[in-house]
């Protein structure tokens, strides 16, 4: 059975942690880009206020989501500065493009699991990346998992925010190589 090197951002980071807990035979690497994982802020008792911001803002979508739906999501997640007009900024068109994957954020809010089911990831290499910039609740996320999971886990602060691995292309390919090459 050939074993994989798994990486996963934001809400594919929760479906890749939800990949490694319940088949961790088959994964080498876990690397998680500021997952989705509000149930891991549950069991810590954290972050209760932005996640019913974040059920808030998923109640008042709209289906098919609108630009101000889109506008809300990028700035509750920090990726918009307050001041700055997110169609002014190169990245717009591909959000607006993806807008319709907002639908989907309420898995985000209602997946639930048990914390103790991260002990299965204390024998693998876990990298765990968050950005400097990020929101508290993003990068909180990430230094709770690192604690559930133990000294195996490495977490690394790439520039930037939320989009830390895009902003930061060269610096997290090269962690990550190297994260993977040091796993061997």
């Amino acid at each position: 059975m050939q074993k994989v090197n798994l990486v996963g951002w934001s809400h594919g980071g929760e479906v890749s942690l939800d990949f490694a807990l319940n088949h961790p035979g088959k994964v080498k690497t876990l690397t998680l880009i500021e997952p989705a994982v509000y149930w891991v802020a549950r069991a810590y008792g954290k972050f209760g206020e932005e996640e019913s911001d974040f059920k808030k803002l998923l109640n008042e979508f709209h289906d098919p989501p609108t630009e101000q739906d889109l506008i809300g999501f990028l700035r509750m997640n920090g990726l918009i500065p307050p001041d700055v007009d997110p169609k002014s900024m190169p990245r717009w068109p591909v959000w607006y493009s993806m807008k319709i994957a907002l639908l989907s954020l309420h898995t985000v809010i209602e997946h639930s699991d048990d914390l103790s089911r991260l002990q299965a990831l204390r024998d693998k290499p876990v990298l765990l990346v968050k950005g400097k910039d990020s929101v508290e609740v993003n990068s909180g996320i990430v230094d709770m998992l690192s604690k559930a999971i133990g000294q195996n886990s490495k977490v690394i602060a790439l520039p930037d925010g939320h989009a830390c691995h895009i902003v930061a292309q060269d610096q997290f390919l090269a962690e990550l190589k190297q994260f993977i090459s040091d796993a061997k």
